[in-house]
C-alpha cells in the first residue's frame, strides 16, 4: 500500500489525526500530504514550539469532537450536571 494512501484510509476514512514528519520540504508532497488527510506537516528536527502547537490543536479537534458527540446524542447541561455530583 502506498504511504499516501494509507493516510488517506487513516486520516480520512478513519478519522483520526495525522501529522506527517519529513525531511522533505517539496510543496508537491505537502499539498499531497494535506489533501490525503494530513492535519499537519513538519519538517525535520521538529522544534519544540511546533510539537506544543499540535499539542494544543489535537486538544481542540478532540474536544471538537466531543461536543460533536454530545449533541448527536442530545445530551444537555442537566446530564453534565449528574455527572458531577455523582463523582463527587
Amino acid at each position: 500500500m502506498d504511504a499516501f494512501k494509507l493516510l488517506e484510509l487513516v486520516g480520512l476514512e478513519m478519522g483520526l489525526l495525522v501529522i506527517m514528519l519529513s525531511v522533505h520540504g517539496d510543496t508537491k508532497l505537502v499539498k499531497k500530504g494535506i489533501t490525503h488527510g494530513t492535519c499537519d506537516y513538519l519538517f525535520k528536527p521538529a522544534r519544540i514550539a511546533e510539537l506544543k502547537n499540535i499539542g494544543q490543536h489535537v486538544s481542540v479537534e478532540v474536544h471538537r469532537k466531543f461536543v460533536s458527540t454530545v449533541n448527536q446524542l442530545g445530551i444537555d447541561s442537566e446530564f453534565y450536571a449528574n455527572c458531577s455530583e455523582e463523582s463527587s
